[in-house]
Order: structure tokens, then sequence, then C-alpha cells
């Protein structure tokens, strides 16, 4: 949440929208999308951030719910993002939310213990939905 505060703090690229999560007057979570310019300027990419101990509880599903309908009502045809393949809760929102894996990044992401994971891309089609 720390490099989320100072990527935040640090500016963000015209247009994009970046909502956040409270719990108890806390900031637990933070989502947001980016546009994209000129040939991709349909397309909008999505990330989102919740603290560890306040995930499975609803905020990750919501934050994304919300985020789909601004898509939509900034007329974007197309949310993408970037998940590690190991990260198996993320995965499980994003589809129940109709996002599609759209292709693979091989050992793209290298743990601390050597260990390494795909990143998953996905998108969500809006013009479908």
């Amino acid at each position: 949440m720390e490099e989320e505060r100072r990527w935040f703090e640090h500016g963000t690229k015209a247009g994009m929208r970046y909502l956040v999560a409270r719990v108890d007057d806390k900031v637990v979570g933070g989502a947001s999308i980016h546009p994209q310019t000129d040939k991709r300027a349909h397309f909008a990419e999505f990330g989102i951030s919740i603290r560890e101990g306040y995930r499975n509880a609803g905020i990750g599903s919501a934050l994304t719910a919300e985020l789909i309908e601004i898509a939509k009502q900034r007329e974007f045809e197309i949310l993408q993002l970037s998940v590690c393949a190991t990260n198996k809760r993320a995965l499980h929102v994003y589809k129940k939310c109709g996002f599609k894996e759209g292709g693979r990044l091989t050992r793209d992401i290298k743990f601390f213990d050597g260990t390494y994971s795909d990143t998953v891309l996905m998108q969500l089609s809006l013009t479908e939905i």
C-alpha cells in the first residue's frame, strides 16, 4: 500500500480514475483504470491492490465492479490487466467479473526464494456485457 500511495502522489496519467477502499477510516485497497492513447484509445488498463488481512472480504469484487461501470460510462471497449498466475484469489475475482485470459508471459516474475510465476494477461470486452 505504501508503494501505491507514493505512485498516486507522484502523478498519474490524464483521464485516469482511482478508487480507494476504506475500512474504519483506514485505507485498505485501491483500484485504477488508465486510459491508453492513439490507436489503443479504446482500451483502459486496470489495476487493483488490497492490503493483506482485508482480502477475501469482497473489497476487490466491489472495486472491480465499480471500475467496470466507470469504464462503460467512459465508453471504453476493453479493460485489460495482468496478474501473477499464483494469485488464485485475484484470478477468481477477475473471472467472476467476466475477464478472459488472453495470453501468458512465462516465468515473468521471479520471487525472492528463486521460484518463478507466469503473468496472466486478461481482458474484459465492455461491448459484450
